[in-house]
């Protein structure tokens, strides 16, 4: 039942979503969103410093299935279980922080390799020119999805969708 609840409220937000016409090309992109689980933190160094390198400003946004608040010390946007409401869905505070911390971004990258309902739900309400990630299952979050088979892990899917994105032409 919090599955559907939550799954359904992903719906209508996409459903909500106004698009633009145009994609960004990513020689274009100056700022870009990483979202990503913090168990990947220690591999998504080398993708930030090979995206900033290329004159782009990353943002974090990290999500953890533990509730303790209790994290390394991480750049970025934090948020875990802990965070969410009884129906599993972000705090309107972890909301409003998200949306926020995302306001000016070009692209959004969803490098999580598993269906985080918490972490779709905000990216269902992210107004980016361009979302990007593994198509996930009961409804098409991204303007990019990539399919991946089941055991896909987190260097192959960022290396993939790196590779699409930089072909990319407005």
């Amino acid at each position: 039942m919090i599955k559907s609840i939550i799954t359904n409220k992903i719906r209508t937000n996409i459903q909500n979503q106004v698009k633009t016409a145009a994609v960004i090309a990513f020689s274009d992109a100056r700022k870009i969103v990483l979202t990503f689980e913090i168990a990947d933190y220690p591999l998504i160094q080398n993708l930030v410093s090979l995206l900033e390198n290329e004159g782009k400003e990353c943002r974090l946004v990290v999500f953890s299935e533990a509730k303790e608040k209790t994290f390394p010390e991480i750049r970025g946007f934090i948020f875990s279980k802990r965070d969410l409401d009884i129906w599993s869905v972000p705090k309107l505070e972890i909301e409003t922080r998200f949306l926020d911390e995302i306001s000016d971004a070009d692209m959004l990258l969803d490098l999580t390799v598993h269906n985080y309902l918490p972490l779709s739900y905000l990216i269902s309400k992210a107004s980016v020119k361009l979302k990007a990630g593994i198509k996930k299952e009961g409804f098409d979050l991204y303007d990019f999805m990539l399919e991946a088979p089941k055991n896909v892990d987190f260097r192959f899917l960022s290396e993939q969708i790196m590779s699409y994105l930089r072909k990319l032409k407005s």
